[in-house]
């Protein structure tokens, strides 16, 4: 019991020591450019969360809604003999402009209740 309390404080003090040398690194590259490296962390963060996923979310520029689009269930009806064909850059894009110029809604539009809210003020 003592052995694995020593080894686990060995592991978390290591692990602490690993983050501060990890921020010491970042911090004068945040301090140079903060909105890039604000972006690549973000990125970086969502590749590694999104990585192993077989579900596909389409963000809407300059919108509040995140499209998603179900081609692991897709898959399964189709039997994992067939490919899917995954859709085209093209086709993508004109999916976000027929989305941002739907009439149905005004999320997407200057006139949208919630487009200066706190959450979209830049920080």
């Amino acid at each position: 019991m003592t052995q694995e309390a020593e080894g686990y404080q060995e592991r978390i003090t290591l692990e602490a020591q690993g983050e501060v040398a990890r921020f010491e690194k970042l911090l004068p590259e945040y301090q140079a450019a903060k909105e890039v490296t604000r972006e690549r962390l973000y990125i970086d963060t969502m590749q590694e969360v999104l990585a192993n996923s077989s579900k596909v979310l389409v963000d809407v520029k300059g919108g509040n809604n995140m499209m998603y689009l179900p081609l692991d269930k897709i898959m399964e009806k189709q039997g994992s003999s067939t490919r899917v064909a995954l859709p085209s850059s093209s086709d993508i894009n004109d999916l976000r402009n027929k989305v941002n110029t739907s009439r149905n809604s005004t999320v997407n539009s200057g006139n949208d209740r919630f487009n200066n809210d706190r959450f979209n003020d830049g920080r």
